[in-house]
């Protein structure tokens, strides 16, 4: 029987914004960013509350073992007739990118040089006020993902009045 346990205190590192691979492995170096973290080391972005850690593949995971985005926009937003979408709040942007308007009930998020991965570009919405209608996401091309209003299935203007958009970039 061992009589050698010890209760200690664990330290998670917090950060705003994605963890990230160090570009070294000395964090005294001074080339480390806020948000660069060792293998097995745990990150809470505080930002969204949500937690990751490195492993010895060198990829940054989530808990449930998924793959952590590389880059991510997240804004409530909203927008009215025919204009391109406003940021009323901007929770996190790592992107760069803008929206903008381009056809009835049609919002592309455009960033300049593209997304370096397309097949790997999510784009979540979340209604955050009462509307009669449905908004749509997806990825359009390598550069571009956008969402869609809808109203009784068809493209329409003046269905949102405000959102939360996610936008998540994966290497």
């Amino acid at each position: 029987m061992c009589n050698d346990d010890k209760f200690v205190r664990m330290i998670m590192k917090r950060g705003e914004g994605i963890p990230t691979i160090p570009s070294s492995d000395d964090h005294r170096n001074g080339d480390w960013l806020d948000t660069d973290i060792y293998r097995g080391e745990w990150y809470q972005d505080t930002l969204t509350g949500k937690v990751y850690t490195r492993n010895d593949a060198d990829e940054i995971t989530s808990p449930d073992g998924s793959i952590a985005p590389t880059s991510v926009f997240d804004a409530i937003i909203s927008q009215s007739s025919t204009g391109a979408p406003t940021i009323d709040h901007l929770i996190l942007d790592t992107i760069g990118g803008a929206f903008s308007y381009s056809a009835v009930g049609t919002y592309p998020y455009t960033k300049a040089g593209g997304f370096p991965n397309a097949g790997k570009v999510s784009m979540y919405v979340q209604q955050t006020s009462d509307f009669d209608g449905d908004v749509r996401a997806g990825v359009s091309s390598a550069d571009v993902v956008l969402f869609r209003s809808e109203f009784t299935g068809s493209p329409s203007d003046d269905v949102i009045s405000t959102i939360r958009v996610t936008i998540e970039v994966f290497a």
